[in-house]
């Protein structure tokens, strides 16, 4: 024990002790109220006895599973007024953990050595892996919060798989032209052409093309009101993703006849299959066209044709280069796509602006008086 004096303050009696929940050294301390031997002995019982509560054991919580800690959290989310279909994607992801780490498994057991093990031997992408270190962390700080683990500083241990550079990144969230011409070529199925070019010219989400009706698409005023989406999680239509989600979005010419074709194409498959909502894009048995279906038939021929698997968000990304080696200034690309502001968006947009410097300043590179 030593004393702490400070100028124009009461002496302190200090001591340094093991903290029972980190392992991590620390100060213990109380005022020495009156700084006489008598004084100084009452505060060494006081620091003794404050000193036996800080190293006691630390009482284990028995009983509290993974899936308990799992069904707090998105217990937590509906309370403060969270959509459905994100605590649906929460959900799902606590799914697959309780599924790798087992749900009645103690979530007090569950330290960085197992979670890279499991994740270490797992068949899936880094980046996959690297998303499910970053649900974890947020799941076990909220235990910790909450009283429900004694430990959560293993999370720290938990180090990044590694990923590409961020100019691959980049490069690979969107298809340059060429390529999405070779994809559009390879597609077989008028419908999900029609679909797959149809997110390439209009920057709409997948949810959202697939939530519109006839009334949605205004051929006459050349806009496509975005009023709605279509869930991927719950498989309902429900309000639009954020309040910048809802919309105009204009149509320029191709889009334009694009529109015309699978408006046609819609009231066709509706009388033939005897339908009689107003779905604006329907798939080949005259429904409205389906999330899943759409996906794996894209997936397919791009890992066909470009050698690696895309989801339909691409075609999103794509609109954004397009319009960029157009000129599209940012924020007219950005009101397009529904969102004031957006990470990808604006990395895809200097992707596209600085490769566009590079091909210009090669063509006046040469250029000289004599």
């Amino acid at each position: 024990m030593w004393i702490q004096r400070t100028e124009g303050r009461k002496p302190r009696l200090m001591e340094r002790y093991t903290d029972q929940m980190t392992g991590k050294q620390k100060i213990a301390s109380v005022t020495i109220q009156n700084d006489t031997t008598r004084g100084r002995k009452k505060a060494e019982a006081e620091l003794a006895e404050k000193l036996n509560r800080l190293n006691a054991p630390v009482v284990k919580m028995e009983g509290i599973t993974l899936q308990d800690i799992c069904e707090e959290y998105l217990v937590n989310l509906e309370s403060r007024g969270r959509k459905q279909s994100t605590i649906k994607r929460y959900e799902m992801q606590f799914g697959q953990f309780q599924n790798l780490f087992g749900s009645d498994t103690l979530a007090d057991q569950i330290n960085a050595r197992i979670v890279n093990k499991t994740l270490d031997t797992l068949p899936k992408t880094n980046a996959w892996k690297n998303e499910a270190h970053k649900r974890l962390k947020a799941l076990y700080r909220f235990a910790h919060r909450r009283d429900l683990v004694q430990d959560a500083s293993w999370i720290s241990k938990l180090e990044p798989y590694p990923e590409k550079t961020k100019r691959e990144k980049v490069a690979d969230k969107f298809l340059e032209q060429e390529e999405l011409r070779m994809v559009l070529d390879a597609m077989q199925l008028d419908y999900w052409r029609q679909m797959a070019s149809f997110l390439a010219l209009s920057g709409l989400r997948i949810g959202e093309a697939i939530a519109l009706d006839l009334e949605d698409v205004d051929m006459e005023n050349r806009l496509i009101h975005v009023t709605k989406t279509f869930s991927l999680t719950t498989k309902q239509i429900t309000s639009p993703k954020t309040f910048d989600s809802t919309r105009d979005v204009y149509m320029q010419d191709q889009l334009y006849k694009l529109c015309h074709q699978i408006r046609s194409e819609s009231l066709r498959l509706a009388i033939l299959f005897g339908f009689r909502d107003k779905t604006f894009i329907r798939q080949g048995d005259g429904e409205r066209a389906r999330y899943d279906n759409f996906r794996q038939y894209f997936g397919d021929v791009c890992e066909k044709v470009l050698g690696r698997r895309c989801t339909p968000h691409i075609l999103r990304h794509t609109m954004t280069s397009l319009f960029a080696e157009q000129g599209i200034p940012l924020e007219v690309i950005q009101h397009r796509l529904g969102h004031s502001d957006s990470k990808t968006t604006r990395e895809i947009y200097l992707h596209i602006t600085e490769k566009r410097k590079k091909m210009e300043h090669e063509l006046i590179k040469n250029i000289a008086i004599f």
